[in-house]
């Protein structure tokens, strides 16, 4: 024999009768979604008018903002090709410092194999003057 629970029988909020495991009689269950949907109602006019009002504000915003569009554009663009010259700069610099130093290591590589060339070609005479 399991126990059985018993459900609240009155409503929570006026004390009536509710009808089996609701917490609310019929008339307070009507009037709380009422007040929701009135609720809801009211928030969705306050989204609509904030949307307007938004609307409205950006509207302004881009009026005041026009006369000084171009310009901005221009600044931008001016910003932008002194970027992009202080990058080419860094660049050209980068490769003349690299051309220098592989020239640097050429002379240092043409150095070295003239001289292994002269070494050679002294110990080839010797060889043939002793021969």
């Amino acid at each position: 024999a399991g126990v059985k629970m018993m459900g609240r029988k009155s409503c929570y909020t006026c004390g009536d009768s509710a009808d089996g495991s609701r917490l609310y009689c019929l008339s307070c269950s009507k009037a709380m979604i009422q007040e929701r949907k009135d609720e809801v109602e009211e928030l969705t006019r306050r989204l609509y008018s904030m949307q307007a009002q938004n609307k409205l504000i950006r509207q302004e915003l881009s009026r005041k903002l026009q006369p000084h569009k171009q310009e901005l554009s221009k600044s931008f663009t001016r910003y932008q090709l002194e970027r992009n010259n202080k990058m080419l700069r860094r660049r050209i610099d980068s490769i003349r410092q690299n051309t220098t130093e592989d020239k640097e290591v050429l002379v240092q590589k043409r150095k070295f194999i003239l001289t292994r060339a002269t070494a050679l070609e002294q110990a080839s005479q010797r060889l043939h003057s002793t021969q």
